[in-house]
């Protein structure tokens, strides 16, 4: 009895503590925290003594990546290596290193591994991953600390406190042990502020009115102010409801035993949610800003600039789904003023509307005495909302998927990958404490050999260097994609990064594997 000694001991005790806290209280164990950190010290006290050799422990971890790949998590259980500690000093060990390769030897696609990056973390580390995921094991995302501690500490978080932060669920920046961060409470399709406009705030597919009633814009100016304003209302709608339920945390979602591992909750005898925790924050995500900037961009040139039609006459386009116009619908999705391209126009746009989204709740209050922390990525959720979506200016058809997280619409990023850093960096990422990711496709040609590695290490450095907060990446032969496609029973371990965990390509629905072909047909 009592805490444990060594490292199986350690790691029995963490799956413990998972099935206990999942099954027995009810409730997601949303990261098992930073695993080389909390293993490291048995780790080299068990070595140092003789008791078990460093292969012993590796086929330990196998075991232990195991429980969770056979608990069967849609999501996946992640977990958290690398980083700096509290003081800002590298904290990559033996155990990291350990950790990584067990994972990779066993070729399973969950538990997912949230790799922190900081200045000071070892190349040789980096590299050791990104191998594996030109292997094809896409359980990795990366993670800035630079841009993430920016982020907590605009939020009020401490700089010690910050720099110890863990990402839970897909990629979502808190701090560990001392925050309860309820991080997917509430959504914002920012493409859909663009279907109210047309509709004077009704959605088109059941009539009901969800925004504003905003008269037809007679500028371009106007049109960017009256898509602002259903943005706000969306938001403002959800952070009315989120906040009413926050009143009731306390009466209807204790959770002891999730409390028991919190210092605060354990000191002054108070559950998590009842004031247990250091900091009790919220998050609303902002979905698919390349969508809503190629949309807006397409207005501009299509009325305003060259006048082809009316903005009333393109409402009217897009209401019947470009039936009858599809030479226009062309045009639109093939003009230069996309987003991901380095063009000065779409760039703009981004960064207007990325700070206007998060101004809308950057440190807003809660109702647990807390604040608001938005987010910048869309996970799967671009699919359900492109499902319920209209056709967009942008060349998109009614019900197509929108684009997702920070990444450009699928075949719309035509100037390599530098000028797609360049365009997603042109707004200052910490703005959303939440997260905010980038996934990369690339070709097995533009990674292959020592050069390969080098040039996809360059990449990630690169989009750190210029401010990104956390990307992560899939390496895709497309035509390996259609084959599994049509026979599936030949490739049943094809993984691929969904959006915020890893999955079986294989079971995926035909809409998400069209959308991985699309991107895998236009990778770098």
């Amino acid at each position: 009895m009592g805490a444990p000694k060594n490292t199986y001991e350690a790691l029995q005790l963490l799956i413990i503590y998972f099935f206990v806290h999942e099954n027995v209280g009810g409730s997601r164990v949303r990261t098992l925290g930073r695993l080389d950190t909390m293993l490291y010290p048995f780790y080299k006290n068990d070595i140092a003594e003789g008791k078990y050799t460093k292969e012993e422990i590796s086929e330990m971890l196998k075991f232990f990546f195991g429980k969770f790949y056979a608990f069967g998590d849609q999501y996946g259980t992640p977990l958290c290596i690398g980083g700096v500690d509290g003081n800002g000093e590298d904290i990559t060990n033996e155990m990291t290193y350990l950790i990584v390769d067990s994972f990779n030897a066993i070729n399973i696609n969950s538990p997912k591994i949230h790799v922190r990056v900081s200045r000071k973390s070892p190349e040789k580390l980096i590299k050791t991953v990104l191998c594996n995921i030109r292997g094809g094991n896409s359980s990795y995302v990366f993670l800035s600390d630079e841009s993430v501690v920016s982020s907590l500490m605009k939020v009020g978080i401490t700089e010690s406190d910050a720099r110890n932060y863990v990402p839970i669920g897909c990629y979502e920046p808190t701090v560990w042990g001392k925050e309860i961060g309820c991080t997917g409470a509430g959504h914002v399709s920012t493409p859909k502020a663009i279907e109210l406009v047309i509709n004077q705030g009704r959605d088109l597919a059941s009539g009901k009115v969800i925004g504003l009633e905003t008269k037809i814009p007679n500028s371009f100016e106007e049109l960017k102010d009256a898509v602002k304003a259903q943005i706000k209302h969306l938001t403002d709608v959800s952070y009315k409801r989120i906040c009413e339920i926050e009143k009731h945390y306390t009466e209807i979602y204790p959770d002891p035993i999730l409390s028991a591992m919190y210092d605060k909750s354990a000191e002054i005898g108070l559950d998590v949610y009842e004031g247990g925790a250091d900091y009790n924050n919220t998050a609303i995500q902002f979905y698919s800003i390349a969508s809503l900037v190629d949309s807006l961009a397409a207005i501009k040139r299509i009325v305003y600039d060259e006048k082809r039609l009316t903005l009333a006459e393109l409402f009217e386009v897009l209401k019947n789904n470009w039936e009858g116009s599809e030479k226009l619908r062309l045009i639109a999705r093939n003009l230069p003023e996309k987003y991901g391209n380095g063009n000065e126009g779409a760039d703009a746009l981004t960064k207007e509307f990325s700070e206007y989204c998060s101004s809308l709740l950057l440190g807003r209050k809660n109702a647990r005495g807390g604040v608001f922390k938005p987010g910048s990525f869309s996970i799967n959720k671009c699919f359900d909302m492109g499902a319920k979506t209209m056709a967009t200016p942008d060349g998109r058809n009614a019900g197509d998927p929108l684009s997702k997280n920070l990444c450009a619409t699928v075949g719309a990023d035509r100037n390599g990958i530098t000028a797609l850093i360049n365009s997603v960096c042109c707004y200052d990422h910490s703005l959303f404490p939440n997260g905010a990711v980038l996934d990369v496709v690339l070709h097995p040609s533009a990674v292959s050999g020592e050069d390969g590695i080098d040039a996809f290490y360059g990449i990630l450095m690169t989009y750190f260097a210029k401010g990104g907060m956390a990307m992560h990446g899939n390496v895709f032969d497309p035509e390996v994609l259609r084959a599994a496609q049509k026979y599936p029973e030949k490739y049943k371990n094809l993984q691929v990064r969904l959006c915020g965990w890893n999955a079986y390509f294989v079971n995926l629905s035909k809409a998400e594997q069209d959308s991985f072909i699309r991107h895998a047909e236009v990778a770098y």
